[in-house]
């Protein structure tokens, strides 16, 4: 009998890690804890990067994701997005879920970090749930494949061995699911901070679960701050103003009308960090599109979304500021999604995969997840069977409220992990936390991360230490969470699962 593989998280990778199993003929269990139009992989603006421009080169998308990533990314997991990030597209542009020129080549803008235009995006300019649909519709017959609505709350297993999860489904007691393998695409924990373009719900599940079966965890620091989303208090989730704005010829003003970025080589383009930076230094700014060319201007969906708001696109200057926007830590895994524990993989942003460093490109996440997802599901099927446990132990008991969304008593504790950090001030998120640890799965990741936050005395791309303003090359490398265990520091490029 072919084993049942257990998949958490319906986001893209989750979705491509599903399709990759079902063509290899393997029964696969899909949870899910939000509707399919509710995960990021469904928000996601902007489009994929890919090399598709007639002067570009998967070698060139390699180092600009380098270049951007600050001496912290893994080259070979590098080199495994970007050389396979034409096999994923083209069945995409081919099936009319990407934008189009006349001829029939990809319709391609530019964003930060790209020496060139290659973001392939859907025609409306909402590209994740274009493909989010397209990947939920190809799988609509799979056969062996069952939905489950419902959260994990704990894996079955101990650091030798993941057997499963029990899922929590709304019935008032947690049922176990056991499974050959189990593969976490819980995406990251952007959703704690008081201003995100993150679902709620995205409060690092997958984290918290994989670290206490025992997996190990890295960079949790590195959290990216989006430099353009709508500046509208009170508000939650915020709406993405997606960078391709800035890439078809957006510029980010000050109050007086002045270009905060003109004296940068790559003005509005520079990389995410450093606009996200700048736009925090020069606040209030905003985001005009005016002097723009109508052609260039082709956002329908998010043109419509600004007015339901009372903002017109090409007409007003946007009042924006940087948000939560992707956590590039997550839980470490080889080139596959293998992590630290026998039977458990990770994928997408839930994942330490070694492709973001300290900084990710724009437009390589949703690439990351079709890619490394494929790559889980092929890994898996070619494992052979793998035994599972008949027990699952004893049902989980959590305190009440302990999986709800972050509200604003909480979100307001990682006020002092934001765009720029201090010592006095992760030390007060650290002793602000300190009498509510153990009653909702945020604290534990906020505990983690202002730790590594902390810990690392250097600025170094999405982490940047106003008491620490430079890089320091002896803080080249990885801060380690492992359960019962000081935190660590491995140095180097890369951390991965041997």
């Amino acid at each position: 009998m072919t084993p049942r593989i257990l998949v958490i998280g319906a986001g893209i990778a989750g979705l491509s890690t599903v399709w990759a199993l079902a063509a290899r003929g393997f029964g696969v269990t899909l949870v899910s804890k939000t509707d399919d139009d509710a995960s990021n992989s469904y928000l996601a603006q902007g489009g994929i990067a890919g090399a598709g421009h007639p002067d570009d080169a998967p070698h060139w998308h390699a180092a600009d994701t380098l270049a951007v990533a600050r001496g912290l990314a893994h080259p070979e997991a590098v080199r495994q997005l970007t050389e396979n990030a034409a096999t994923h597209l083209k069945p995409l542009l081919a099936a009319g879920i990407l934008a189009k020129t006349r001829s029939g080549a990809p319709h391609l803008d530019r964003e930060a970090g790209h020496r060139l235009a290659r973001i392939w995006h859907a025609p409306d300019g909402f590209t994740g749930r274009a493909v989010t649909r397209w990947l939920i519709q190809r799988l609509t017959d799979a056969p062996g494949l069952v939905r489950i609505a419902g959260r994990a709350v704990r894996l079955i297993g101990d650091p030798a061995r993941c057997r499963g999860a029990w899922l929590d489904t709304g019935e008032g007691r947690p049922r176990p699911v056991l499974a050959s393998h189990t593969v976490l695409a819980t995406g990251g924990f952007a959703g704690l901070f008081p201003k995100t373009s993150n679902p709620l719900g995205t409060v690092g599940d997958g984290l918290w679960l994989a670290h206490r079966i025992g997996a190990v965890l890295a960079d949790l620091e590195f959290i990216q701050f989006h430099p353009t989303v709508l500046a509208s208090p009170g508000r939650r989730p915020a709406l993405l103003l997606t960078e391709a704005l800035r890439g078809a010829g957006g510029h980010l003003l000050d109050r007086r009308g002045r270009r905060i970025l003109a004296d940068h080589p790559q003005a509005e383009l520079a990389p995410r960090d450093e606009v996200a930076r700048a736009v925090f230094r020069h606040r209030p700014v905003y985001l005009a599109m005016s002097h723009c060319p109508p052609d260039a201007l082709h956002f329908p969906a998010l043109a419509g979304a600004l007015q339901e708001r009372g903002w017109h696109l090409a007409r007003d200057p946007l009042p924006v500021e940087p948000g939560a926007h992707y956590t590039m830590g997550g839980i470490v895994t080889d080139l596959t999604g293998r992590t630290t524990v026998p039977g458990l993989w990770a994928v997408g942003e839930a994942a330490h995969s070694g492709v973001h460093g300290a900084n990710r490109l724009a437009s390589n996440s949703l690439l990351e997840g079709m890619v490394f997802g494929t790559r889980c599901g092929h890994a898996i099927a070619d494992c052979g069977r793998w035994p599972q446990s008949a027990e699952a132990g004893p049902p989980p008991i959590d305190p009440a409220g302990f999986w709800d969304e972050a509200g604003p008593e909480i979100s307001r504790l990682s006020e002092g992990l934001g765009v720029e950090r201090t010592e006095s001030g992760i030390d007060a998120v650290i002793r602000e936390m300190a009498p509510y640890r153990g009653s909702h799965v945020a604290l534990d990741l906020l505990h983690w991360t202002a730790a590594s936050a902390l810990a690392r005395r250097e600025s170094r791309g999405a982490h940047w230490r106003a008491d620490f303003p430079t890089a320091r090359l002896e803080q080249r490398g990885h801060w380690l969470h492992r359960r019962g265990q000081p935190l660590t520091f491995s140095p180097g490029t890369g951390i991965m699962v041997p």
